[in-house]
């Protein structure tokens, strides 16, 4: 069956990766430079604040991205189950490790990574939603998941019958939960920290 047209979003989102791959270092620099510019501007203090306000806005966003994904994640019991094809499963490896920290030790993050195919109406889509949310997880929860999905096999995923190209291989929020929760708590934890930043810094900087 013939591929499902692309969306211009995904067609953006394919030409920024590719763009960055290749500028990311020039951009990186300019960030600092930006800073730099602005401390010089306005002093480091409205700088760093500007961090905490940049800091809670991506936490309420994170927040609200939560929000969105478990609506969809509620409604998705209700979609039209189709047979899908697993074209690639893997787990895939995240280290982080402060780098102004010598004896630091290495933070490991694993996620599962399933990309699967179906047809809808003759189109073929493919997506890569295990649930609505990626979020990161012990090895041997990584591990199980891909060995749910290998290769090759065919398994059910649930269509959005208004949008085909929305789906999701485990639907509903039962036994799944924590998982929305913890998106849910990485994003209060970021808006505390910014609006603490904000508040706060000013009054300790008086001290």
């Amino acid at each position: 069956m013939p591929a499902a047209p692309e969306t211009l979003s995904s067609k953006f989102s394919r030409w920024f990766w590719k763009v960055w791959e290749k500028t990311y270092v020039l951009w990186f620099l300019a960030f600092v430079g930006l800073n730099v510019l602005a401390a010089g501007s306005y002093g480091w203090m409205a700088v760093v604040r500007a961090w905490g306000a940049g800091f809670a806005l991506i936490g309420l966003a994170t927040l609200a991205w939560c929000l969105v994904a478990t609506g969809r994640a509620r409604a998705s019991v209700a979609w039209r189950p189709v047979q899908a094809r697993i074209l690639s499963s893997r787990v895939t490896r995240e280290t982080s490790s402060p780098s102004d920290v010598d004896d630091a030790i290495p933070i490991t993050y694993y996620f599962p990574e399933v990309v699967y195919e179906y047809d809808v109406e003759g189109l073929t889509y493919t997506s890569n939603k295990i649930l609505f949310l990626t979020v990161n997880c012990r090895r041997v929860e990584a591990e199980e998941t891909v060995a749910r999905y290998p290769a090759g096999a065919q398994v059910t995923a649930w269509v959005d019958p208004r949008q085909p190209r929305r789906a999701v291989l485990e639907p509903g929020l039962r036994g799944k939960r924590g998982k929305y929760a913890k998106a849910a708590i990485v994003g209060a934890v970021f808006t505390a920290a910014g609006a603490a930043v904000w508040l706060l810094l000013p009054v300790f900087a008086r001290k």
